[in-house]
């Protein structure tokens, strides 16, 4: 599965700027931001869905824990299936240290 990412800041008009690009065969099939101001106390670092794109269109995610959740709920969408932890998980730790890239 040819899955990559890229960290970007988004403007969304607050604080939540960090953001995570999840690309398939290089192609943009989500735009993932973390939530990161005082006014989302009760899911502070967790990810939200900003845009699905192609088959994760239409979708609605989030908050997720972490940057791996966020990846592998993007991965079950464009698959069409459930993923485990498996074959995933080391694109899961990747997906981790590209997040934290922005800091």
């Amino acid at each position: 599965m040819p899955y990559s990412f890229s960290p970007v800041c988004v403007d969304t008009g607050c604080e939540d700027v960090q953001g995570l690009q999840v690309f398939r065969d290089d192609r943009l099939i989500a735009l993932f931001v973390r939530l990161e101001s005082d006014c989302h106390s009760d899911h502070q670092g967790c990810w939200f869905l900003e845009a699905g794109l192609g088959r994760c269109a239409a979708m609605s995610a989030g908050p997720l824990g972490s940057a791996f959740d966020a990846f592998r709920w993007t991965a079950e969408q464009y698959e069409g299936r459930r993923i485990g932890d498996g074959p995933l998980h080391k694109l899961g730790i990747l997906a981790e240290q590209v997040a934290h890239c922005i800091h």
